[in-house]
C-alpha cells in the first residue's frame, strides 16, 4: 500500500489517490501512519517521498469538497483524515520533549497541515468531533501523566475547542469503554476542557507552551481568571530562563482581559524574589560567603531586566495596559514603592504618553514618604505603639541604591528616567516660601526636613549613576550647566552635587573638562553666591587641571577690570581662592593616581600666588566694597598660610604701603590718621571710600606673621626686618594716639550733627562708624601682639572707654532720615575676630594661676562694662557662623568648645549669681540683658551652632565644655542630663532671690528646652527614658510649687512638660492642668459645685492662664493630627489586602487601646476647657478644636468600620465619653458664644471708642457664621458613621448619643454691611432696652439662637 501511495503520489495523481484510499480500512491508515512517522529515512527527506509531502497528499486526496450527496462516503473520509491527525498526535505525544532543531521545524509542518485541517473540518460531523473529542482527551491525559511534551502538541488545543464551541452536541465516550457516553454541548464541553486543564498539574517544560495558546482560546471573564492564576502558580518552578519569555505570553494574554490581575501576579513575584535576595545577602555577609548570593543577585537582575522590556514593549502596543499598571500603582499607595515596581515605572516614563503621570507618581509618593517620615519622627509614641512596624517609613536611600546598583546587571532601560527623576527631585526640594533664597533647615539631631530628605535623595541618585554609567554623565552635567546659566532657584543644590562629584570622582570629570570651561564662562554674569560656590565645588580640579585654571585665570581678569561691581566682586573671590589652593591641598585636594593629571609644582604654585598678588593690587583704586572683600579674604588667607609663604612680605607690603596713605608721623610720640581722606562724595551723597579698620587688622595681622618668618629664616633681609619695625612703632604710635586722644582730635565732636538725612550727618556718622572700628582693631591688636600685661590690660581697657564715649553719642544722636535711631546695640557691628574674641573671653572671665597674668586679667575683670562688651560680642559672633561654616573648620569649632567652657565654669558651675546681677555706676540707665541672660544665651546659641554645623561632635562639644574634673561619660544622654541638671540647680537659685531674676530664668529655661530635644530616642534605652522621666518629674513638681505669674516663663515651662510627657504611655498632665483652669477662672455658667477652689499646678493663675490656654489647645490640635494620621495608616493597611502582613504578628487591639486611652484624656481636657469660662481670644480657637475633636472620633469609627474587629470596652468608653459629656457640654458652650458678640455691640454704646474696628467686627462675623455650622455638620456625620458601626457590629452604640429634634441656627448676614456705620451712632441702651433687644430680631444683629428639645439619658 505505501508503494501505491508513493506511485500516485509520484505521478501526482491526487484524485487516483482518494479514490484508492476510499477503499483501504481505517485500520490500514493508522498502520500507515504509524510506518511513516517512525520511519526515520522517510521522516527528514523534504522531497515528495518524505513524511510531511505524503501527509500532504493524503489530506488533499481525503478532501471532502467532491463528494455530493454521498453522507457515508462523506464520514468515512472524514474518519480517516481524523484518523491521521489522531495518529499525529498520539506519536507526538509518544516522542515528547526529545527534539532536535530540524524535527522542530517538520514537526511544525506537521502540526500547522493538521491544525489547519481541524480548522476547515466542518463540526456538523459526528464522527469528526468524535475523533476531536478523542484527541483532546489524549492531549489531556498526557498532560495529567506530568511528563514533558512538546511544546507543538498543544497548538492542537485552541482550534479543537474553537470546534467544540461551534457545534451543538459532543458526544463523549468513558475511558476505556465502547459504550455510548452522556452527551453535552460544544460550549459546555469547551469548559469542561478548560477546568480539566486549569485543575492539572502542568509539568515546567509545558507551562510555556500552554500559556502560549490561551491567546487563542475565545474563554469568560472568569476561566481566564483562572488561567491566569493557574499560569502564575508555576512562576517558583520555572527556572530563571523560562521567566521572562513565559511573562511576555502573559502580556500577550493581558489583551484579552485581566490586566491588573497580570500585572499584580508579575509584581508580587518578582518583589518577592527581591526580599529573598536581600535576606540571602543579609546572611551570607553574616557568614562571610558572598559568591552565591552575588550570583543569584546577579542572574536575577539581568531577568527582571528583560521581563521590564517585555512590560515596556506590551504597554507601547497597548496602551490601556500602561493605564492599569499605574492605576495597579496608585491603589497601593506607598506600599507599592518596590524596586521592580518602581523600575518598571521609570521604564515606562520612557514612553512619552505616561512620562508625566509615572514621574508625577514617583514624585507624589516619594513627598509621603518623606512626610512620614517626619510625622513618626515628631510622634514618638507612635512608634513606641507600633510594635509590630505596622506603620513604617520606606528606606527609599536604601531602596534606590538598590535599583542603581542593578542599572549595572541589565537594568539599563531605567538609567534615563532615574536622572530625570534625581533632577526633578532637586527642582522640587527648592522651598517655596521665598523665591531665590535657599535655606538648609536641620531638626534637632541633624534629621533634615521633608524638603532637604528629597534633596538629598535626588543628589545620591545623580552622584551614584555618575559614577557608574558614562552615557548619563554628559546628560547630569548639562543639567547642572543650566541651572547655573539660568540662575534657576535649586542652583546651590546642584552646585553641591557637582562639588561631590568633583570630590568622589574626578578622574571621570577629565573627559568633559570642555563643558566644565563652557560653565565658567558665565562666571561673571552669576550671583556673587553662586560664583564663589561654583569656584569652590571644582577647586579640586583648578589645581590638577593646567587648562581650566589657565581658561579661569583669563575670565578672572576680564572680570576684574569689567564696570559691574558685581563682576570684579567675582574676580575677587576667584583669586582668593586660587590663593588658598595651594594651602589647601594637604589636607582636601589628593588627586587620586590613577587619575590624570598635571598638579601645579611649587615654583609654579608660587608664579601664580604673584601673578595673583599683582592683580590685586589693582582692587586697592577700585570701589570700597572690593577693599572690604579683600581684606577679609587676606585674613582668612593669612591664617591658612601662617608662616613660610612667600606671599606674606608681598601681602605685607602691599598693605603697609597702603595704610601709609592715610596715616601721617607728626613727631615720635605723636601721629594721627586723616580719617576725612576716608570719606569721598559723590554726585553729593557722602560714602565710605576706604574700610580703614579693616585695613588695620589686616596690617596687624600681616605684622605678626612676618614676625615670626623673620625670627624663623635668618635670609630675610635686612630691610625687610626695618620696615618691618618701622610700621610695628607706627602702629603702636597710632594706638597710643587712640588712647590719649579723644574723639574731637579725629575731627569728630560730640556736639556735631549725626542724623542720617543730612549730608553732613552722614559724613560724621560715617567718620564715628571708622573710630569705631579703629578703637576695635587697636583692642584686637594690642591684645594679640604679645603676652597679657597689666599694662596691655589697662590699653584695652582705656580703648574700650573711648570706644563706649563714641558710641554713646552716635547712639543718642543718630537718627535716620524718619527720626529712628540707627544704632541700638554696641556690637551689632564689632570687627574682633572671632578668635581674638575667644581668647578674650577666656583670659578675662576664667582664673589664672599665674601672679602676673592674674593682675593683668583683674585689671579687665573688674570692669562690669567691658566684661558685657566682650560676651556680648561673643554671643554676635556665635551667631553669625551657622550662616557661613565650614565642616572641616576645626579651628571654629575649638573656638565654640573653648567659649562653652568658659561660661560653663564661670556662669554655671561656680553658681556665681553676684556676676549675674553686677553692674557698673551707671546700671541704672542700663535696662539692657545682664552679664549671666548674655552668657547663657552665648551657650544655648553654642550648643544649637554645634548641632547643626557639626552634629556628629555634640558629644565632643559638651564634654570639652565642660570642667575637666568631672569624670568622662560615654553617651549623649548621659551628658544631656548632666547640664540639664546644672542649668536646673541655677533656674531654682534665680527664682529663689528676693526678686527673682526672670530673664536670667527664663534664658536657662530656654537652654534646659534645647538640651531635652537632643536626647536619644527612648523607645528601647531604659537610661534615656529614665532622663526624660526625671527631668518631666522635676518639671511637675515646679509647676505645683512656683507661682510664676510671668507669662512667658510660665509658656515655656507648660510647653516643655507637656511636650516631653506627650511620648510617654501616662500623660495626665493636660487634664490636671485644665481641671486646674477650670478652678481659676470659674464655670461659664456660673456653677462652682464640684469646683476645687485650690489648683493643684500654682503656674495656673490668672495672669497666666490665657497663654497657657492655647498651649493646650495648641497641644490637643497638634495630637488629633497625629491620631488622625495613625487612624488614617491603620485603615489603609486594613483595605489593602497586604499578603506579606501577617496579621498574627500585629496586635491591632493593643494599639487600639493606646489610641483610645490618650483619646480620653484629651476629650477629658476638652471637657474641662468646655465648662471654663475663657478669654474671648481663647472661645474661637476652642470651637475648632471641638471640630478637630469630631473628625477624629469619625476616623477612629470609620477605622474600626474597615477593620471588622469586636467592639471592646476601651472603644466604648471613648464613645461614651464623646456622645454625652462632651457633646452635652457644647450646647452651653455655643450659647455662651452666641452672646458674645451681643456684648460687645452694648459696649459700643458708650461714650469711649469701641476696642474692635467695624472691619475687624465684620471678619469676625463671617467667621463665627462658618466655624459653628461646621462644627454641628460634624456632630452630624460623628452620629452617623456612630449608627453605621451600630448596625455593621450589632453592638448598640446609639445608647451614647443624644440626638436632638432640631438644631435650628438662624445667622443673619444681610445687615452686615449696615453694622460698621450704625455702630457710630449707637446708644448707651437702658436695661429695659436691652431686654427688648432680647426679644426683638434687631436688623442690626447676628442672632444665635440653639433649640434643644429635653431628653432622656438611654
Amino acid at each position: 500500500m505505501e508503494a501505491k501511495i508513493d506511485d500516485y503520489i509520484a505521478r501526482k495523481e491526487i484524485k487516483e489517490l482518494g479514490l484508492f484510499l476510499d477503499t483501504v480500512d481505517i485500520q490500514e491508515i493508522k498502520k500507515l501512519m504509524i510506518n511513516i512517522l517512525k520511519d526515520d529515512s522517510k521522516f527528514y527527506i523534504e522531497n515528495g517521498s518524505g513524511c510531511f509531502a505524503i501527509i500532504c497528499a493524503l489530506f488533499k486526496a481525503l478532501a471532502i469538497d467532491e463528494l455530493k450527496g454521498e453522507k457515508n462516503a462523506y464520514e468515512d473520509r472524514n474518519g480517516k483524515r481524523g484518523t491521521i491527525i489522531h495518529e499525529i498526535v498520539g506519536w507526538l505525544i509518544e516522542k515528547g520533549s526529545d527534539t532536535s532543531s530540524f524535527f522542530d521545524k517538520v514537526i511544525s509542518d506537521l502540526v500547522g497541515i493538521c491544525v489547519n485541517e481541524i480548522a476547515i473540518s466542518t463540526t456538523d460531523s459526528p464522527v469528526m468531533i468524535g475523533i476531536f473529542v478523542e484527541i483532546t482527551t489524549c492531549i489531556i491525559h498526557a498532560i495529567q501523566r506530568g511528563n514533558s511534551l512538546h511544546g507543538k502538541l498543544f497548538s492542537f488545543l485552541p482550534t479543537l475547542l474553537s470546534a467544540f464551541d461551534s457545534c451543538n452536541e459532543v458526544v463523549t465516550f468513558p475511558s476505556g469503554q465502547n459504550s455510548t457516553g452522556h452527551s453535552m454541548s460544544g460550549q459546555d464541553y469547551k469548559n469542561y476542557v478548560l477546568s480539566k486543564l486549569c485543575n492539572t498539574k502542568w509539568h515546567a517544560n509545558n507551562v510555556l507552551s500552554l500559556a502560549g495558546e490561551f491567546r487563542d482560546i475565545t474563554m469568560s471573564n472568569e476561566q481566564l481568571n483562572f488561567v491566569v492564576e493557574k499560569i502564575m502558580s508555576h512562576f517558583d518552578v520555572m527556572d530563571f530562563n523560562g521567566i521572562p519569555p513565559l511573562i511576555y505570553q502573559m502580556l500577550l494574554l493581558s489583551r484579552k482581559g485581566q490586566k491588573r490581575l497580570i500585572l499584580q501576579g508579575i509584581t508580587e513575584f518578582f518583589n518577592r524574589l527581591d526580599d529573598e535576595i536581600k535576606y540571602s545577602q543579609d546572611d551570607a555577609n553574616e557568614h562571610k560567603n558572598n559568591n552565591s548570593v552575588d550570583r543569584s543577585f546577579s542572574q536575577l537582575s539581568h531577568m527582571e531586566g528583560i521581563v521590564i522590556i517585555h512590560i515596556c514593549f506590551a504597554i507601547t502596543q497597548d496602551q490601556e495596559l500602561g493605564n492599569e499598571f499605574i492605576k495597579y500603582m496608585k491603589s497601593g499607595k506607598t506600599s507599592s514603592l518596590k524596586p521592580f515596581n518602581i523600575a518598571c515605572l521609570l521604564s515606562i516614563a520612557r514612553i512619552h504618553r505616561f512620562e508625566d503621570q509615572a514621574l508625577d507618581f514617583l514624585k507624589t509618593s516619594i513627598l509621603t514618604v518623606f512626610k512620614d517620615m517626619e510625622k513618626l519622627e515628631k510622634a514618638k509614641w507612635i512608634s513606641k505603639v507600633d510594635i509590630s512596624e505596622i506603620i513604617s517609613s520606606l528606606p527609599l536611600i536604601d531602596l534606590f541604591r538598590n535599583i542603581i546598583r542593578k542599572t549595572s546587571f541589565g537594568w539599563d532601560q531605567v538609567t534615563q528616567s532615574l536622572v530625570q527623576l534625581g533632577v526633578i527631585l532637586m527642582d522640587l526640594a527648592v522651598p517655596s516660601a521665598s523665591w531665590g533664597k535657599v535655606d538648609t533647615i536641620r531638626s534637632k539631631k541633624g534629621i533634615l526636613i521633608t524638603t532637604n530628605m528629597v534633596k538629598d535623595l535626588g543628589t545620591k541618585i545623580l552622584l551614584e549613576m555618575f559614577k557608574i554609567h558614562d552615557m548619563v554623565r554628559a546628560e547630569i552635567l548639562d543639567q547642572i550647566q543650566s541651572r547655573i546659566i539660568s540662575k534657576s532657584s535649586s542652583v546651590e543644590y546642584f552646585l553641591d552635587l557637582l562639588e561631590s562629584i568633583v570630590k568622589e570622582t574626578p578622574e571621570f570629570l577629565y573627559n568633559y573638562i570642555t563643558r566644565i570651561k563652557g560653565t565658567i564662562e558665565y562666571l561673571s554674569f552669576l550671583s556673587v553666591t553662586t560664583a564663589d560656590n561654583l569656584l569652590k565645588a571644582i577647586q579640586p580640579l583648578l589645581y590638577t587641571n593646567q587648562s581650566l585654571r589657565d581658561g579661569l585665570m583669563v575670565i578672572l581678569r576680564k572680570g576684574l577690570f569689567t564696570k559691574e561691581l558685581e563682576g570684579r566682586q567675582i574676580a575677587l573671590i576667584g583669586y582668593l581662592r586660587l590663593l588658598k589652593m595651594p594651602a589647601m591641598h594637604n589636607r582636601e585636594i589628593c588627586p587620586k593616581p590613577q587619575m590624570p593629571s598635571d598638579v601645579m609644582l611649587s615654583d609654579n604654585r608660587t608664579a601664580l600666588s604673584f601673578e595673583i598678588i599683582g592683580n590685586l593690587r589693582k582692587c586697592f583704586s577700585q570701589q570700597p566694597q572690593l577693599r572690604l572683600t579683600l581684606y577679609e579674604g587676606l585674613l582668612e588667607l593669612m591664617d591658612i598660610h601662617q608662616c613660610g609663604n612667600p606671599i606674606i612680605p608681598i601681602i605685607f607690603d602691599i598693605l603697609y604701603s597702603h595704610f601709609q596713605k592715610f596715616f601721617e608721623q607728626r613727631s615720635s610720640l605723636y601721629a594721627t590718621v586723616h580719617i576725612e581722606n576716608c570719606i569721598e562724595t559723590l554726585n553729593g551723597e557722602p560714602y565710605i571710600l576706604e574700610p580703614l579698620p579693616y585695613l588695620l587688622v589686616c596690617l596687624s595681622k600681616s605684622i605678626a606673621i612676618f614676625k615670626k618668618m623673620i625670627e624663623g629664616n635668618e635670609g630675610i633681609s635686612k630691610s625687610n626686618e626695618t620696615e618691618l619695625e618701622e610700621s610695628k612703632m607706627k602702629l603702636q604710635t597710632l594706638i597710643d594716639q587712640l588712647v590719649h586722644s579723644d574723639m574731637s582730635e579725629f575731627m569728630i565732636y560730640p556736639n556735631a550733627d549725626f542724623r542720617m538725612n543730612s549730608k553732613e550727618g552722614s559724613r560724621n556718622n560715617m567718620c564715628a562708624s571708622i573710630l569705631l572700628g579703629m578703637y576695635e582693631a587697636a583692642i584686637e591688636h594690642t591684645f594679640s601682639a604679645s603676652e597679657p600685661t597689666s599694662q596691655s590690660s589697662d590699653t584695652i581697657l582705656r580703648l574700650f572707654k573711648r570706644y563706649t564715649a563714641l558710641f554713646e553719642v552716635l547712639k543718642e544722636k543718630s537718627a535716620n532720615a524718619r527720626g529712628r535711631k540707627t544704632v541700638t546695640s554696641i556690637t551689632e557691628n564689632s570687627i574682633l575676630s572671632f578668635k581674638c574674641t575667644t581668647e578674650l573671653c577666656k583670659f578675662t572671665l576664667q582664673d589664672i594661676n599665674d601672679t602676673e597674668v592674674d593682675a593683668a586679667n583683674l585689671v579687665l575683670r573688674s570692669d562690669a562694662a567691658f566684661v558685657k562688651y566682650i560676651t556680648a560680642v561673643a554671643h554676635n559672633k556665635i551667631s553669625q557662623i551657622m550662616s557661613n561654616f565650614n565642616l572641616e573648620d576645626e579651628k571654629t569649632f575649638g573656638y565654640c568648645a573653648s567659649l562653652a567652657q568658659v561660661f560653663m565654669n564661670e556662669f554655671i558651675k561656680s553658681n556665681k549669681t553676684s556676676v549675674a546681677t553686677r553692674q557698673d555706676n551707671n546700671s541704672k540707665k542700663d535696662k539692657g540683658k545682664s552679664v549671666f541672660a548674655i552668657a547663657i544665651e552665648s551657650l544655648a546659641l553654642l550648643i544649637q551652632t554645634v548641632s547643626f554645623c557639626w552634629p556628629n561632635k555634640l558629644i565632643d562639644f559638651l564634654a570639652l565644655s565642660y570642667p575637666s574634673e568631672i569624670a568622662d561619660l560615654n553617651d549623649l544622654n548621659g551628658w544631656l542630663d548632666l547640664y540639664i541638671r546644672e542649668f536646673e540647680q541655677l533656674f531654682i537659685i534665680s527664682l529663689n532671690e528676693r526678686i527673682p531674676h526672670i530673664k536670667e530664668a527664663l534664658g536657662l529655661f530656654q537652654t534646659i528646652t534645647l538640651l531635652s530635644s537632643h536626647f536619644i530616642d527612648s523607645i528601647d534605652t531604659f537610661e534615656s527614658y529614665g532622663h526624660l522621666e526625671q527631668l518631666v518629674t522635676w518639671l511637675r513638681a515646679l509647676c505645683k510649687e512656683r507661682a510664676i505669674e510671668d507669662a512667658i516663663l510660665a509658656k515655656n515651662i507648660v510647653s516643655l512638660l507637656i511636650r516631653l510627657e506627650k511620648d510617654m504611655p501616662d500623660f495626665e498632665t493636660s487634664a490636671e492642668i485644665a481641671h486646674d483652669m477650670l478652678s481659676v477662672l470659674g464655670d461659664i455658667n456660673g456653677n462652682t459645685d464640684g469646683i476645687e477652689v485650690n489648683p493643684k499646678f500654682v503656674i495656673v493663675n490668672p495672669r497666666t492662664s490665657g497663654i497657657i490656654c492655647n498651649i493646650l489647645i495648641g497641644f490637643i490640635e497638634n495630637m488629633y493630627e497625629e491620631i488622625e494620621w495613625f487612624l488614617t495608616r491603620m485603615k489603609l493597611i486594613c483595605s489593602i489586602k497586604d499578603k506579606d502582613l501577617d496579621r498574627e504578628k500585629v496586635n491591632m487591639t493593643d494599639v487600639e487601646q493606646i489610641i483610645c486611652s490618650r483619646l480620653t484624656t484629651i476629650i477629658n481636657t476638652m471637657i474641662y476647657m468646655e465648662q471654663t469660662s475663657l478669654q474671648d481670644s481663647s472661645s474661637e480657637p476652642l470651637i475648632k478644636c471641638l471640630q478637630k475633636t469630631y473628625k477624629v472620633m469619625i476616623a477612629l469609627i470609620k477605622y474600626k468600620i474597615a477593620e471588622g474587629g469586636e467592639i471592646l470596652k476601651h472603644f466604648i468608653d471613648v464613645i461614651e465619653l464623646t456622645g454625652l459629656k462632651l457633646t452635652e457640654n457644647l450646647y452651653s458652650l455655643l450659647l455662651a458664644f452666641g452672646s458674645k458678640p451681643e456684648l460687645n455691640r452694648v459696649q459700643l454704646g458708650k461714650k469711649r471708642k469701641p476696642k474692635t474696628k467695624p472691619t475687624a467686627q465684620k471678619a469676625r462675623i463671617a467667621r463665627e457664621s462658618k466655624i459653628i455650622p461646621d462644627l454641628i455638620f460634624l456632630l452630624e456625620q460623628y452620629e452617623r458613621y456612630l449608627i453605621q458601626l451600630t448596625k455593621k457590629s450589632k453592638v448598640d452604640l446609639t445608647q451614647y448619643i443624644k440626638r436632638a429634634t432640631n438644631r435650628d441656627f438662624k445667622i443673619k448676614t444681610d445687615m452686615m454691611n449696615e453694622l460698621g456705620d450704625n455702630d457710630k451712632s449707637a446708644k448707651k441702651p437702658t436695661n429695659q432696652e436691652a431686654e427688648e433687644h432680647e426679644d426683638d430680631d434687631n436688623d442690626e444683629e447676628v442672632v444665635l439662637r440653639s433649640r434643644q428639645t429635653k431628653r432622656r439619658r438611654s
